[in-house]
């Protein structure tokens, strides 16, 4: 709790991990509902896998990888099929490997 003066360790906890895997601070809700379930004796591995394998954290790591390799954000379509995808199990490594293979990144790797 010393990173968060004046918080609980499970506050400070909950705070480090939307931080860390989100890039932001916790809404109060969140806040609230995961340091109440950290208080009622739930596992803090729990929460770290529920925010690793959210919705948000999942388009994250969309939208890094179409920037890491095609230099753009992914339209729509792309963001809610490969967010869904990962939800549901797709390694991060094929997404990355089909933005490798794609049409795309062979045209932009010719201007090099």
């Amino acid at each position: 709790a010393a990173l968060y003066p004046g918080r609980s360790a499970a506050e400070a906890f909950v705070d480090a991990v939307y931080n860390d895997v989100l890039g932001r601070s916790p809404d109060s809700q969140g806040l609230g509902y995961w340091v109440a379930r950290l208080n009622a004796g739930d596992p803090a591995w729990h929460l770290a896998a529920s925010v690793v394998k959210s919705n948000e954290a999942m388009s994250n790591r969309v939208a890094d990888d179409y920037w890491l390799l095609l230099g753009r954000a992914p339209d729509a379509q792309g963001l809610s099929s490969w967010t869904s995808l990962l939800q549901h199990g797709t390694r991060d490594e094929t997404l990355l490997a089909q933005l490798a293979g794609s049409t795309e990144y062979w045209d932009d790797s010719q201007a090099y």
